[in-house]
């Protein structure tokens, strides 16, 4: 990938994810994917309350954190996760099994 292809301005992630995975570590964080862009950082993890959480930060801006409880999540099957994010419409949006779970605006 060319450097500067995904910034903090506008983006999409998108991933797949086995429910059993997310309760491996039941107790504990479990990190799914950390990406640190030229303006600002997205961290995608499970945290310790077994929510789905997104830390979304923007270089000398500050910090937004979005989340859904995913103690529920059948351990059988895969799940979609999704984050779309636009700075312009000052919307960052967290998706699960695609419906809409959780909303932001910006840090500011």
């Amino acid at each position: 990938m060319k450097k500067g292809n995904v910034t903090i301005k506008e983006g999409t992630i998108s991933f797949w994810l086995k429910a059993e995975e997310i309760n491996l570590a039941e107790g504990k964080n479990v990190r799914f994917g950390l990406a640190h862009l030229e303006d600002g950082t997205i961290e995608i993890y499970k945290d310790k309350n077994q929510k789905l959480t997104v830390d979304f930060s923007v270089k000398g801006t500050g910090k937004t954190q979005l989340s859904h409880d995913v103690s529920n999540a059948k351990p059988q099957d895969r799940h979609m996760v999704a984050l779309t994010w636009n700075q312009s419409d000052n919307e960052i949006t967290l998706y699960f099994d695609g419906d809409e779970r959780d909303k932001s605006e910006f840090p500011k």
